[in-house]
């Protein structure tokens, strides 16, 4: 038998607020990893295990480690306290799938994490598909059922993250995003103190993050949430998950605009609005704060593109432009818009 030592401890990663399982086991080797949390078993996560965390609450842990037989070569377990009346699984939770039909152009989205494998499969078709986004060129054209499998690399084994399926009814063939399809501007059905939900989309947000995460379409358009002058809108090579910086899936276009009219939310006042992420912009005025450049409430300023490994926008409210701007974290921000994680985002609406 293995000796298997099994700690719960929090994440150097604070702003997630998590709590991270490790089991380190000797001899080494390549294992997998079953754990139960609080009676409910989570088999092959990787040796290092994130779970969220918030209000007091005990928890008991363990785990079984497995060789490559399948065969248990020890165990082990912990208890641990932390912030909240119950544990969220993070990353390993939905995956799912969304599809522009008019452009054919399938995209995924993995609850929380990067580094993840994914693995297309289409019915009547015996290729496998990478890419978290892809066009099935040669995918024959009517109904089909789309099998999205998500995997990860761990400790020199590949475990199945999650799996989706979605019925596809695919074009003839796939064209090139037709950006002139959508409207240049939209009209303004409901403001949430004085702001528009800027991007049509479901809610992926995770705790603690700087602003509200919406997953749709690659090239689904964006829409200014609030009237202001650009400060920037120009494509960040120099991102930290930039293509440049070894996150090849990631569109670091950027845009960035200063409200005509702060708004005040639960006493505080901001005064920016940021969006990230985007496949492309309209107006490319790069990082020149002396052109000023006007943008209107509901008008187009961009498209969704991708975050390291997801298909989405992240959108921010800031207090300021400075070194020492707040955002609204959520789930703040989706108190804002008067929202639920999870819920449907209607640009405009």
């Amino acid at each position: 038998m293995a000796t298997v030592i099994l700690t719960a401890t929090p994440s150097s990663q604070a702003i997630h607020n998590n709590v991270v399982a490790t089991t380190t086991v000797t001899p080494s080797g390549t294992y997998t990893y079953d754990y139960t949390l609080n009676g409910k078993t989570y088999p092959n996560r990787p040796a290092t295990w994130p779970m969220t965390s918030g209000t007091t609450q005990n928890h008991s842990l363990s785990v079984i480690v497995k060789n490559r037989n399948g065969t248990a070569v020890g165990t082990a377990n912990t208890t641990f306290t932390t912030q909240v009346p119950s544990i969220t699984i993070l990353p390993e939770g939905s995956v799912s799938i969304s599809v522009d039909t008019t452009d054919t152009i399938l995209t995924s989205w993995v609850s929380h994490g990067s580094g993840y494998i994914y693995e297309w499969q289409i019915s009547g078709n015996s290729n496998t598909y990478s890419g978290n986004s892809f066009s099935p060129n040669s995918a024959s054209t009517g109904t089909h059922t789309v099998t999205l499998t998500v995997k990860k690399e761990s400790n020199g084994a590949t475990h199945t993250i999650g799996t989706a399926t979605k019925t596809v009814s695919f074009v003839a063939a796939p064209r090139p995003l037709d950006t002139n399809r959508y409207p240049k501007s939209i009209s303004v059905e409901k403001t949430y103190h004085g702001l528009i939900r800027p991007m049509s989309g479901v809610d992926r947000s995770y705790e603690g993050d700087s602003g509200a995460d919406i997953a749709a379409a690659k090239g689904t358009p964006i829409y200014a949430a609030a009237s202001g002058t650009l400060r920037y809108s120009y494509y960040d090579g120099n991102d930290a998950f930039s293509p440049n910086k070894g996150y090849p899936n990631d569109t670091p276009y950027r845009v960035r605009i200063k409200l005509d009219t702060p708004i005040v939310f639960e006493g505080t006042t901001y005064c920016d609005n940021f969006y990230t992420h985007l496949s492309g912009i309209v107006r490319n005025k790069g990082r020149n704060e002396d052109k000023k450049i006007h943008v209107r409430q509901g008008e187009l300023i961009g498209y969704c593109g991708s975050g390291r490994h997801n298909m989405h926008l992240h959108f921010a409210v800031y207090t300021d432009f400075s070194s020492n701007e707040k955002p609204i974290r959520a789930p703040k921000i989706q108190t804002l818009f008067s929202s639920k994680y999870g819920d449907k985002w209607i640009a405009g609406k």
